[in-house]
Order: structure tokens, then C-alpha cells, then sequence
């Protein structure tokens, strides 16, 4: 029977090998990556922007927030696409509804201006 420290260690190399593979994709050279439980948070080397929060679930990843950082979202949305690919049983890539671009204008205060996507949604119809 296994020691509940032995089973820890286990759990802890099965995050150590999954961060790996994320930072294989998000290199540290330009991304930091973080895991806190079952949430990603990558973000810019250069600036420590926000880029992306993800949610890796039995076979989906969920894009729960993009942001604009030392990339644009296209490219952070094709670096998530190469991790899908790599990652066993992943078959779908989504976005949560309560999800939100943030974009480079600002508004009078100065704050970046978000865009939620379901109001993205119903302005592109």
C-alpha cells in the first residue's frame, strides 16, 4: 500500500510533466506559466501582461480569458491550437460565454477596454 506522501509525489510529477509540456508550446523565453489547480495562467515574459487562463478538462481546453500581451490573440490562439495537439485526449478547444477580449483602446480613465464576447457574438451576426 502506498504511503500517502508517496502518492503526493506521484500527483506532483503528473503537474510537473503537464506544466512541461505547456511550457513546451508557451517557451519560457517569451511566456511564464503558471498552474493553480485545475486553472493555466500565461503571461508575458516582457511586460508580466496577461495573456491567457485556461481550464484543461478530460478532453477540452477552455479559453477562459485572451488577453493582448507581448503577442497578438491570433498568435496566442494558435499556440493554444498546438497544444491541443499535443496533449493526449484533447478534442475541442472552447470559449467560456463569460469570456472577454481585452483590446489596446482605452477608455476615458485610461483602463484597457474589454469586449465580451457573447456582445461580440450578437454585434458580427
Amino acid at each position: 500500500m502506498e504511503s500517502e506522501s508517496e502518492s503526493e509525489s506521484e500527483s506532483e510529477i503528473e503537474i510537473e510533466i503537464e506544466i512541461d509540456v505547456i511550457k513546451s508550446v508557451f517557451t519560457p523565453d517569451l511566456f511564464n506559466v503558471e498552474k493553480i489547480g485545475a486553472k493555466i495562467f500565461i503571461t508575458s515574459k516582457d511586460s508580466n501582461k496577461n495573456c491567457l487562463e485556461l481550464e484543461i478538462r478530460k478532453n477540452t481546453i477552455v479559453i477562459v480569458k485572451l488577453d493582448k500581451c507581448n503577442t497578438s490573440g491570433s498568435l496566442s490562439l494558435s499556440l493554444v491550437e498546438k497544444l491541443a495537439t499535443i496533449l493526449p485526449n484533447i478534442r475541442y478547444i472552447s470559449l467560456l460565454d463569460a469570456s472577454h477580449i481585452v483590446t489596446n483602446c482605452r477608455d476615458i480613465d485610461g483602463h484597457y477596454i474589454d469586449i465580451d464576447l457573447p456582445t461580440l457574438k450578437i454585434l458580427t451576426r
